[in-house]
């Protein structure tokens, strides 16, 4: 079982918290909150996906995320995903949560397993991974 948080410098507006589906393993989770961000709102996701064990957990859990980021790209909202996804750069989960709308800030960086950050609606800048190991 994984605990969730997130930090801001920037108001937190709204909060939802959410056990993703871990029918096999363990909990999952997943904050989706609205930060004002200069006058502008601005939506975080901070995920932690299952362990490698349990792939149909991952891919419950990769659903979940799916459909959330549907909607936040439907609706033209800028948002921010962060968090241990448990799966390597274009492995099937990693497809099905970028194919619903997320952007990858760091394509070009190979050898990731496990920690991500996405967008939808933004240009990141001056974004590095110092390690990936």
């Amino acid at each position: 079982t994984w605990g969730c948080a997130l930090f801001s410098y920037f108001p937190i507006i709204r909060a939802d918290r959410e056990v993703l589906p871990s029918p096999e393993g363990e909990n999952a989770c997943l904050i989706d909150a609205t930060l004002d961000v200069n006058g502008e709102h601005i939506d975080v996701i901070g995920v932690h996906f299952g362990n490698t064990e349990h792939v149909l957990d991952r891919e419950l859990q990769a659903d979940d995320v799916a459909t959330r980021v549907t909607a936040k790209k439907n609706l033209q909202q800028k948002t921010i995903w962060l968090g241990y996804l448990t799966d390597k750069t274009n492995g099937p989960n990693y497809r099905k949560i970028t194919s619903a709308g997320l952007v990858d800030a760091s394509p070009h960086i190979q050898g990731r397993y496990c920690i991500y950050l996405f967008h939808i609606g933004m240009k990141p800048e001056n974004f590095e991974i110092v390690s990936v190991g």
